[in-house]
């Protein structure tokens, strides 16, 4: 079962999303729990607290915080989170592209862009279940990785170095 987050300020537009999404997910036979959050303090105290989910879709401009301020705060916790902005802004587009997002819809263009949308979040999901995962976890941050992925492990000072084959290091 994949666990998503959906955080918008504007509850109608949050409670079409859920719809949206439940209906997809039913239709495709995928088992999933899915979360709202209609303020961004409930969520950023859930991140911190630990409550991290496989993906997430959020709106930009909210009270508090900014969907951009958030998906640093998941970031900071989470080495693979999906980030899915849903928003009225085009503005953001090419800071959002500066960060780690999956995608990025417009609102007026989410009723056609949504399937293919999670046709892909889901695809990625997959191979990633798929795969035998490593997951390490410290202070701040949970990382998961698939173990293919792995060249080779080192040790520097007291920490263990993972060199990974998308020349990431974690």
């Amino acid at each position: 079962m994949y666990r998503i987050a959906i955080c918008d300020d504007d509850e109608l537009f949050l409670e079409l999303v859920y719809e949206t999404l439940q209906r997809y997910c039913s239709k495709q036979g995928i088992g999933v729990y899915i979360q709202k959050y209609n303020n961004t303090l409930t969520l950023s105290e859930d991140i911190e607290n630990g409550k991290l989910f496989e993906a997430y879709i959020l709106d930009i401009e909210m009270k508090c915080y900014s969907g951009l301020e958030i998906a640093k705060m998941i970031e900071a916790r989470s080495s693979m989170p999906y980030i899915i902005f849903l928003t009225s802004y085009s503005s953001y587009a090419v800071e959002a592209c500066g960060m780690r997002i999956f995608r990025y819809v417009l609102k007026e263009k989410m009723e056609q862009q949504f399937p293919m949308v999670m046709d892909a979040l889901f695809a990625q999901l997959k191979i990633m279940e798929n795969n035998d995962n490593y997951i390490m976890r410290n202070i701040r941050k949970y990382v998961k990785f698939p173990q293919r992925s792995i060249i080779y492990i080192y040790k520097e000072s007291k920490n263990a170095v993972f060199v990974l084959t998308n020349n990431g290091r974690e």
